[in-house]
C-alpha cells in the first residue's frame, strides 16, 4: 500500500468575471469564496476516496490542516503549505488534480527536486505549464 499525497486546489481562484462582478470586500464575494472553498474540499474528499479505492493510503493536507489553520491569513497559509511539504517527503507519490495553485506548484517542484513520482489525474497537465515550471 503506497502513501499518496493528494494535490488539488483549496484556495478559490476568482476568474476575471468574478472580480468584475463583486467587490472583494462585499458579502457576495465572501459568499462566493466560502461556497468555492467548500466545493474544493468536497472534491479533495472525492479524490481521497479514489486513492483508497485504488488500494492506497491518501494524505490530503488541505483536508486536515484547514481544521485549525486559516487559509485567508497569509502566514497560516504558508505554514500549511510548509507542513504539507514536510509530509510530502514521506509519501510514495503525488497525485495531482486540476489547475495548480501557488501552493500546488511548490509541491510539484518539491517532487521534481526529490524524485517523487507525480501522477497526473483529471485535466491535461500540459495546458498550464510554462518554461519556469
Amino acid at each position: 500500500m503506497k502513501r499518496i499525497f493528494v494535490a488539488s486546489p483549496l484556495r478559490p481562484m476568482p476568474e476575471p468575471h468574478i472580480v468584475k462582478l463583486f467587490d472583494p470586500e462585499s458579502w457576495q464575494y465572501e459568499a462566493w469564496w466560502a461556497e468555492t472553498l467548500q466545493k474544493n474540499l468536497r472534491k479533495a474528499r472525492e479524490y481521497c476516496r479514489i486513492v483508497v479505492d485504488a488500494g492506497h493510503r491518501p494524505y490530503a493536507p488541505h483536508l486536515f490542516l484547514t481544521q485549525f489553520l486559516d487559509e485567508k491569513i497569509p502566514a497560516e497559509r504558508e505554514l500549511g503549505i510548509q507542513l504539507g511539504i514536510q509530509e510530502l517527503a514521506t509519501c510514495d507519490q503525488l497525485w495531482f488534480w486540476d489547475i495548480p495553485t501557488a501552493g500546488m506548484i511548490q509541491e510539484l517542484k518539491f517532487c521534481q527536486a526529490h524524485g517523487i513520482p507525480v501522477m497526473w489525474k483529471g485535466k491535461d497537465p500540459f495546458h498550464f505549464m510554462t518554461e519556469d515550471y
